[in-house]
């Protein structure tokens, strides 16, 4: 899935220099997505931008409602790196909440 972020920020980047917009602000729709990135198929790329979608990476900017065609912007032109997952516990801690909480009443 980086892969496809990664070519979808470059999507992104090339219409806002097409466009004269910030990446941020430049909106594609699933058919532009998909037929420029030919690597991956059509139900693929619809999992893979409502994964990016869910994960905050992308939002949807029009669509969603039936007859409406979708289209999505980034959040941040970053890469998946650098973006700030510090909310998101790891493993570990979690396992060390769940056994904080284990015996105690709800």
């Amino acid at each position: 899935m980086a892969g496809f972020y990664e070519e979808l920020r470059g999507l992104f980047r090339g219409r806002a220099r097409e466009t004269g917009l910030k990446t941020v602000e430049v909106g594609l729709t699933q058919r532009e997505i998909r037929k420029a990135i030919a690597w991956v198929g059509g139900e693929s790329a619809k999992k893979y931008l409502r994964r990016l979608a869910a994960l905050e990476y992308l939002q949807l900017s029009h669509g969603g409602e039936r007859g409406m065609r979708n289209s999505y912007q980034l959040v941040a032109d970053e890469p998946m790196e650098r973006l700030d997952f510090s909310m998101i516990p790891s493993p570990e801690a979690i396992q060390r909440l769940l056994e904080g909480k284990v015996g105690t009443p709800q």
